[in-house]
């Protein structure tokens, strides 16, 4: 019964909406909805066109990083070191005149998307000081560098802080270092020389490298992937350690903090949102699974002659076969790029073995 009741009720409910008053409604809530549909399916088809042109596609650039990726990769990257501990990571204030002054060194094996990544990590920095270019000024001094650190502390290299810059694999920081030292050689110019510079250009990034993780056992080091699929999330990091006061740790949990990073993060989200370099996708279409067997050699040689590049100090950067003694060569080109440079401000070389590096000397005799 009380079915019935409330389905007769249903009935006289429906027949008194029926009418010219409630047909109008009705017309004109299907227009309306018409209306709506066609505005969503518009403004559907212009947001898949405009992330069509402005977002990446970083699974592409994510899996051809990946098949460019040596046996031995894991083995290297396991003796990449940083070193973020306060107790323990030195933080030395070089200039004397302005005693609160960091020096961060911004340093990279190349110039192309390194270049363009010290562009952004300048900004965000600014973002962060609220865009009072005095402001940042006085707290920090970022320096964009190719030259390795000489060896010793502090008072040696003049840094407080480096930010080291890497570009998994090794394969593609390789080519883009060796183009950097010679811009008119193209990608199939270096794999494909019969000189093999490739190879000797791996020898290079990998020893810079290593001179720069025996810098990490004393000196505040945070490294950067620019393969990583936390690329985005480890500049906004980076950027945090850096503005931190020196000797201490990020004050994230600071609300004061916290906004000025949400400001950087904005902006991060959009500079970052592709990916810096596309060597990946070109190198696809041109190295050899020969020429990959060759350089999976150099790794494992590198490897297994340093013990894991443990040995001090790291082969020199100059000890290969090859080069020219006048260093026009693209490999003399590199080695010159990335020693250590001891005339730079506030740097000192006390190791015999990064004067011989500056003068081209791979004996050091």
């Amino acid at each position: 019964m009380v079915r019935a009741a409330t389905s007769l009720k249903s009935r006289n409910w429906n027949s008194k909406r029926k009418g010219s008053k409630g047909i109008i409604v009705m017309i004109s809530i299907v227009i309306g909805l018409l209306l709506t549909l066609m505005f969503l399916l518009l403004f559907n088809v212009n947001v898949s066109s405009d992330n069509a042109l402005s977002t990446p596609n970083v699974e592409k650039f994510l899996h051809a990083s990946s098949a460019l990726t040596l046996e031995n990769e894991q083995r290297f990257t396991s003796t990449i070191k940083d070193c973020k501990r306060v107790a323990k990571c030195k933080q030395h204030l070089p200039n004397e005149e302005h005693p609160n002054l960091q020096r961060v060194a911004f340093i990279s094996t190349g110039k192309g998307p390194p270049e363009k990544l010290y562009e952004i990590f300048k900004q965000a920095i600014l973002i962060y000081y609220g865009n009072d270019q005095q402001m940042m000024d006085k707290e920090i001094e970022l320096v964009n560098t190719q030259h390795v650190p000489p060896y010793g502390y502090g008072k040696s290299h003049g840094w407080t802080k480096i930010i080291r810059i890497m570009h998994s694999p090794l394969l593609i920081e390789t080519i883009e270092s060796l183009q950097s030292s010679d811009e008119t050689l193209s990608l199939e110019d270096i794999v494909h020389s019969p000189s093999l510079i490739i190879s000797q250009g791996m020898r290079q990034v990998i020893r810079f490298h290593c001179r720069i993780s025996h810098v990490a056992a004393h000196t505040f080091m945070y490294n950067l992937d620019l393969s990583s699929d936390q690329f985005r999330n480890q500049v906004s990091k980076a950027i945090a350690y850096v503005t931190a006061e020196p000797g201490h740790h990020p004050k994230g949990s600071d609300f004061r903090h916290i906004d000025r990073m949400e400001n950087v993060d904005a902006y991060l989200d959009k500079t970052l949102s592709a990916p810096l370099s596309n060597t990946a996708m070109q190198l696809n279409n041109i190295v050899s699974d020969k020429e990959l067997k060759q350089l999976e050699q150099v790794l494992t040689d590198e490897l297994d002659s340093t013990d894991n590049l443990s040995k001090w100090p790291c082969k020199s950067l100059w000890d290969l076969d090859g080069l020219e003694k006048d260093g026009s060569d693209i490999v003399s080109k590199n080695a010159k790029r990335l020693s250590p440079d001891c005339n730079a401000p506030y740097t000192s070389c006390f190791v015999k073995r990064d004067l011989c590096e500056m003068k081209g000397d791979a004996l050091c005799g």
